[in-house]
């Protein structure tokens, strides 16, 4: 990945090199990780999702309030999973960003069905004018999940369609 302050570039990755120009030394261009597997890469990489996940790839991202208020940014992917003989699937990470503004994924992996556990959840007020407050906002947040959860199954749905022999 790279980034640029103006449409037409030049666009330059975390260490500054353009994605444009070939580096004399690897003749590769410039260009940042943002999902790759953790093999032959240092553990401090924040880019290194870990050696299950073979090609890492077709991001998706989504956003969403939680239970407490904060906004959490996700990225869906496909991999094939080593674990399970190449089997193709679908993960989900939640997206941060560094004090440079790159973003990088959390080294949680999640299941998608527990994905918004934590938004559907709530604790009743002792009065009404709380338990009327905290209904409204959970119907808000169990909205929010369930659209969530739907992008993901049919994220879901398409890549098993993608990787299924009828296509």
């Amino acid at each position: 990945m790279g980034r640029s302050t103006n449409p037409f570039g030049p666009y330059l990755d975390k260490n500054g090199m353009d994605m444009a120009v070939l580096d004399s030394t690897t003749q590769n261009p410039g260009g940042s990780y943002f999902l790759r597997s953790a093999l032959n890469v240092s553990a401090s990489d924040k880019s290194a999702i870990g050696s299950r996940y073979i090609g890492p790839g077709h991001v998706a991202f989504f956003e969403y309030t939680d239970a407490v208020g904060e906004h959490v940014m996700i990225v869906t992917f496909h991999f094939y999973d080593a674990t399970q003989a190449g089997g193709a699937y679908l993960g989900a990470r939640r997206v941060f960003f560094d004090s440079t503004c790159w973003p990088y994924v959390d080294g949680q992996t999640w299941e998608v069905s527990n994905l918004f556990d934590m938004a559907t959840t709530s604790t009743s007020a002792s009065t009404s004018a709380s338990s009327s407050a905290t209904v409204s906002s959970t119907t808000g947040m169990a909205s929010s999940s369930r659209s969530a959860c739907a992008i993901l199954s049919i994220q879901s749905l398409i890549l098993a369609l993608s990787c299924s022999k009828w296509f």
